[in-house]
């Protein structure tokens, strides 16, 4: 790493084999942990007080790895949190709110849980099959995405459905689209009792010195939302974590999805009038180290890099 730079890893699910979801993509803990190794061999951690004094002044004060890791499942309490304590590491922790107070999966959990249990193939034609044309975002679909919903063969079907649910359904119809998945193929509660944690684990694991930053109420692409609710989402979220679990006097935020076309310039806006100290990207087409130039300029697009870039550095 070169000097005065630091290297920020996005971490999702992070867990043991899993026959009931055979088709999840997650990072094994043996490999979490190997990673570790790598990390502290080769670059060093950045600690938690030099994390905080490189916001403040907005100069890197120590280089190194930061460790974040994203959506509040119960993975990261029960796999990812015991390992850190054990090296006497820190990690930055992004939370979704919305699932709090609804007591189901967020849509992107329900897709993760569909397409971790089914074949992606029969996913796609199911979907297929309950869409229509007005059903359809058309804002929002490029022309080589358009592929998606027509009747084509040979394409990565676990793909297009990540970007019809995510990207280019209406969520009015998203939503009922995946209540019906959810009641043909879960039992919905009994998934939600163990998929996320819950408000004392986090208020435990900041009690021994994790960050936790805000990463939206319902994990809904920003920039599909008209400003109204892009406030609500932002600001509702970082209500709810203050009020429940206190944060510190840390504001910081985590795109949901990330990378540039999932927020807009008046996410940015919101960003700054609400005293937010940094967002973080995630940009899998432009990761790259953070420096102290990136702190002066971009202070609300750190850019990150995706934890499986580094299986081959092992």
């Amino acid at each position: 790493m070169v000097k005065s730079m630091i290297k920020v890893i996005t971490y999702h699910y992070v867990k043991p084999t899993s026959d009931e979801f055979p088709h999840l993509k997650y990072l094994s803990v043996s490999m979490f942990q190997k990673q570790l190794d790598f990390f502290e061999k080769e670059y060093g951690f950045i600690s938690k007080k030099s994390f905080e004094l490189t916001l403040k002044k907005k100069q890197i004060v120590e280089p190194g790895v930061l460790l974040t890791f994203d959506d509040g499942l119960l993975d990261h309490y029960q796999w990812v949190y015991p390992e850190l304590l054990k090296r006497n590491l820190w990690g930055l922790f992004f939370i979704c709110t919305g699932h709090y107070q609804k007591k189901q999966l967020l849509g992107v959990h329900r897709v993760h849980s569909l397409l971790g249990a089914i074949d992606s193939k029969q996913v796609f034609e199911e979907t297929i099959n309950l869409i229509q044309d007005h059903m359809l975002d058309h804002h929002h679909i490029k022309e080589y995405d358009k592929y998606i919903y027509k009747d084509q063969v040979n394409i990565d079907t676990f793909y297009a459905v990540k970007r019809l649910f995510n990207y280019f359904i209406k969520y009015e119809f998203r939503d009922k689209i995946l209540d019906l998945f959810m009641h043909k193929y879960f039992n919905e509660q009994m998934l939600f009792d163990r998929y996320y944690m819950s408000a004392d684990e986090i208020k435990e694991m900041k009690n021994y010195g994790m960050i936790f930053g805000c990463h939206g109420e319902s994990h809904r692409v920003l920039n599909r939302l008209d400003n109204k609710v892009q406030e609500n989402e932002i600001l509702g979220a970082l209500d709810f974590l203050e009020k429940q679990i206190g944060l510190d006097n840390h504001r910081i935020f985590c795109y949901p999805y990330g990378g540039p076309s999932s927020y807009n310039d008046y996410t940015l806006e919101i960003l700054k009038n609400n005293n937010i100290e940094c967002a973080f990207d995630f940009d899998v087409t432009n990761s790259k180290d953070i420096s102290e130039s990136e702190l002066k300029t971009n202070l609300y697009t750190l850019p990150r890099y995706d934890c499986n870039r580094f299986y081959d550095c092992l």
